[in-house]
């Protein structure tokens, strides 16, 4: 399934790097965590699971091993209704790799009555509060997948007092405190809990934790069992160094309490050892603060040659991370991005080190001394004050801008009546933590240099979130020693195999963030847990002897291995890496691995897809194509730009790659117009009929006050301001048909794309990306700037969902308004099987584009020799049988209304796929996700 990724791989602030792909609705809500309900539709009949697994065995399974569902000791399907009635098939399709059953716990008797049934039937067990465990820790291919996410329930504390009873567990609405001054507060909360979920929670007590940069992981889960960094690290510690109390299901299916005076070892394993390990944290207490001012710097620098920077860039890139420990004295903290061209920064500030003034006066010289180095432009910066963390992280990293970010996104898809966590599967990255002698190292540059993944969307990520009370924190946790003289954690990610050996060769003795890890990484259980990995093995061993909680890398996951597809309790054989797992799952930024995806074909009826030249409807309105030579309006000029050259094989594809720094058309203009094409080198249209598809393409402007109007991140610039989209629809997107618009480019800014390119033919083929631009300069009279508003059924979200059969309405929450101004134009964006798209202004429709299919010969697809490519993003794409036409043209609407601050905007799509059938998936088996979007330009 492809997703279209609306911002550049990278340019998302983040610490859990993928993002939410719901928009942000998975948020459980606040209320009382120990409710137990199971919806009718959550009782299905059960049968045996036909997803992959070894050669059936009828006998008994080998000694020491966990059961598969082939062996005769399995459970039989009323053996597991009986004991969960809510239980679900979880492996119901052949290309599955999930738990035989999985179970949506909503209480702590649930997690407990799961953990004796997995032990009692030597079954193994895979616990998922969020999904975001990019080593792919959290699922199996077999057994019972155990979903924690709907644990709720928040108390706030004016302060905590540790008991071997344990807090006070939450129940009915949260309570609002008045925090005592000098007094340490804290919060009660069920593990389900979100970092988000629970800030807003307590925020009305004007209290905020510690938790993730994402707004849906669960604080209480992995994050902080395993050591958790956030945004505010620096100035308040690790995610375990906040944690005053645990609530555990143990591997005998009791509930314990976990504090310093209650089961204490637990405890101080628990902060640090590795989440899912232990038992299951159900309940946690964590210190709360007072909720800080902040200050964000942003800023972008680019190298002047993008092919070729230079040895300079490397210096300059060096230079940086040689300013972090000094810098981080002065409160910053924060995250930045080294791509192979280019630098990006995001930096905060807190309390009294807050404020513009002092944070120019902080970043001025750094980023006047990184222009100096050679091959290096002026950087663009930004900064922007918020009066409290709600503000700030409402408007950076809040749910509802869960898209803006890197392509690998976790997938939380709606299962029966509401929302489950779903494994994201397992991301390729690399990492090392830096201390202050690495940073300021005369190798570094060089090891910078050479630990850029080189590959598909390779980049450095970079996080300055150790230093301060990282370094000073007197908690005693399990948390990796190493932390405590860590600046910087520095992650090599990327589409593709790669290692960042160069940063363990500068940095040998600190190790890694096990969460943030390659699961190939040498010496793991030094580098994961250092000197407390001993103790570490001791206390799992007590708590867990017969290993029912099985991770890896984990402690003491080297007492088994995988073998024909079981967990057995046979020692791994290679000492110097933690034993492979048995789940296989890639990461994925869609959820085509959930029950009931991919979804069966159909076979179109004739007459549905063979008729090659429709009619348009009469009034419909087809904006013409732009032609260099014919301006669409007086005294314009039309600029035609040819990117490239792309060079695909046979039944290739090249998936979501940015180009960040692209030609520009002009300077100090309007873009008044813009077109999307894909040509052949002597500039012939390359499309269906020819097997080459403009799968999409998102064009973006990056610069001082670029933002985009619907996914902004509260206005610093984080997210750059979409200007136009195209699909293989290829349509004019036109400001200034009735009134005179355009979008403003000034003299520094910049344009960037995301693009996805796919070759259906038999025979490699290069292509070119053409933008044609219509603009006037900016100084003709009565002229204005227009914003465009990306209406997306996702809202925020990554755009894609499974596709489904039939006739039926996709729909976004909707988009409040946050300009006064008039609907220019707008054009809707579906994939194969859309009817047409509809923009809701409060509840009532005011614009639909309709799709027309295959009006010309260029949109009707060729035969095909059959599809092709690999599992993964890059590889062929089928997209129909010898035929079939795709959509050629969408309806715009012209000068249509005007929309007021607060108004809501929703966008609808309508999708007919007996009419127009399906796109199939690239492996061949099921279909295309879909889509359903709509640019809508307003003037402001």
């Amino acid at each position: 399934m492809k997703s279209l990724v609306i911002l550049a791989a990278g340019l998302h602030f983040a610490t859990g790097i993928p993002l939410d792909t719901t928009g942000g609705h998975e948020h459980p809500t606040p209320s009382s965590s120990f409710s137990f309900s199971i919806p009718p539709s959550l009782s299905p009949t059960l049968s045996p699971t036909p997803g992959p697994s070894p050669t059936p065995n009828p006998g008994e399974s080998p000694a020491g091993c966990r059961l598969l569902n082939t062996d005769a000791e399995w459970p039989a399907p009323d053996a597991w209704l009986a004991a969960f009635p809510g239980v679900v098939p979880g492996n119901d399709t052949e290309a599955a790799n999930r738990p035989d059953y999985i179970l949506a716990a909503m209480d702590v008797e649930t997690v407990q009555a799961a953990v004796k049934f997995a032990a009692d039937n030597n079954i193994r067990l895979t616990v998922v509060s969020s999904g975001h465990d990019f080593l792919g820790r959290n699922d199996a291919p077999s057994g019972l997948g155990l979903d924690i996410s709907g644990l709720t329930g928040v108390k706030v504390l004016e302060s905590f007092t540790p008991s071997e009873s344990g807090a006070e567990s939450p129940s009915g609405d949260v309570n609002v405190i008045e925090p005592v001054p000098g007094q340490q507060a804290a919060v009660t909360f069920g593990a389900g809990m979100s970092t988000q979920a629970l800030n807003d929670a307590i925020d009305s007590s004007k209290l905020f934790t510690i938790g993730a940069a994402h707004g849906s992981v669960r604080t209480a889960g992995g994050y902080g069992q395993a050591g958790g960094h956030s945004p505010f690290s620096s100035k308040y510690g690790l995610g375990s160094d906040q944690v005053l109390e645990y609530k555990v299901v143990t591997a005998d299916g009791e509930l314990v309490v976990a504090n310093s005076v209650s089961n204490p070892d637990l405890f101080w394993a628990l902060r640090g050892g590795g989440g899912g390990t232990f038992g299951i944290v159900v309940e946690a207490t964590v210190k709360a603060f007072p909720t800080p001012s902040v200050t964000v710097s942003n800023w972008w620098i680019n190298a002047t040659n993008a092919d070729n920077p230079g040895q300079g860039y490397w210096d300059a890139a060096a230079y940086l991370h040689s300013q972090f420990p000094v810098i981080n004295e002065q409160g910053v903290q924060g995250y930045y991005y080294v791509y192979p061209n280019a630098m990006k920064g995001i930096f905060l500030t807190a309390d009294e080190q807050a404020g513009q003034e002092a944070a120019q006066a902080i970043w001025t010289p750094i980023l006047e001394k990184l222009a100096e180095f050679d091959g290096m432009e002026p950087a663009e910066t930004k900064y922007t004050d918020f009066s409290s963390y709600k503000e700030f992280y409402t408007a950076i990293l809040g749910g509802g801008h869960g898209g803006c970010g890197h392509q690998h996104k976790r997938a939380i898809a709606k299962r029966h009546d509401g929302h489950g966590a779903t494994p994201m599967g397992i991301i390729p990255m690399d990492s090392r933590l830096l201390g202050k002698e690495h940073l300021e190292s005369q190798d570094l540059a060089q090891a910078l240099q050479d630990a850029m993944p080189q590959v598909e969307q390779g980049q450095l990520r970079g996080h300055l979130i150790g230093g301060g009370a990282v370094l000073s924190s007197t908690e005693d946790t399990a948390v990796l020693p190493a932390w405590r003289q860590t600046y910087v954690h520095l992650i090599g990610t990327g589409v593709g195999d790669f290692k960042v050996d160069s940063l363990r060769k500068l940095a040998p003795d600190t190790g890694a963030y096990v969460n943030e890890a390659s699961h190939e990484n040498p010496n793991w259980k030094t580098d994961f847990w250092g000197s407390n990995y001993e103790r570490l093995s001791e206390i799992k061993t007590k708590y867990d002897p017969n290993g029912v909680f099985w991770v890896t890398p984990g402690i003491n996951a080297d007492e088994y291995s995988i073998i024909d597809g079981r967990l057995c309790n046979t020692a791994s054989t290679d000492p110097d890496f933690a034993p492979p797992g048995d789940n296989k799952n890639p990461g994925t930024s869609s959820p085509d691995n959930e029950t009931g995806s991919p979804f069966p074909g159909t076979e179109p009826d004739d007459g549905n897809c063979t008729s090659p030249t429709p009619e348009l409807p009469a009034d419909f309105y087809d904006e013409p194509d732009l032609d260099p030579s014919k301006p669409g309006k007086d005294g314009a000029t039309v600029t035609k730009i040819k990117y490239g050259p792309y060079t695909l094989e046979a039944m290739d594809m090249i998936s979501n790659r940015p180009d960040l720094n692209m030609e520009t058309p002009c300077k100090d203009c309007y873009i008044t117009a813009i077109q999307a094409n894909l040509e052949y080198e002597d500039g012939t249209t390359a499309n269906v009929n020819t097997g080459a598809w403009l799968h999409h393409m998102v064009l973006y402007k990056n610069g001082r006050d670029a933002e985009d109007l619907v996914c902004n991140f509260g206005g610093i610039g984080l997210m750059p301001q979409r200007i136009y989209a195209s699909g293989n629809e290829r349509s004019v997107s036109r400001l200034n048909q009735v009134l005179q618009y355009g979008i403003e480019l000034g003299s520094s800014d910049r344009i960037g794309m995301i693009y996805d390119l796919m070759n259906e033919s038999d025979q490699p083929a290069t292509y070119y990306l053409t933008l044609t631009y219509e603009w006037l300069p900016s100084s003709t009279s009565g002229y204005k700037a227009a914003e465009m508003a990306w209406l997306d059924i996702t809202d925020c979200g990554v755009s894609a969902v499974p596709a489904q059969q039939g006739q039926f309405e996709l729909r976004s929450d909707g988009w409040k308004s946050t300009v006064n101004g008039r609907l220019l134009s707008a054009s809707g964006h579906v994939h194969n099987g859309g009817v047409n798209t509809t923009i809701w202004l409060n509840g009532e429709p005011i614009c639909t584009s309709r799709q027309v299919y295959g009006r010309t010969p260029e949109f009707i697809a060729p035969p095909h020799g059959g599809h092709g490519g690999d599992e993964g993003d890059d590889g062929g794409h089928e997209h129909g049988a010898e035929g079939k036409p795709s959509i050629s043209d969408a309806e715009t609407c012209v000068d249509f209304g005007d929309v007021k601050v607060g108004d809501e905007l929703v966008v609808s799509a309508y999708y007919d796929t007996d009419k127009y059938p399906l796109d199939e998936a690239h492996d061949g088996e099921g279909f295309e996700s879909i889509m359903g979007i709509s640019r809508v330009y307003i003037g402001t």
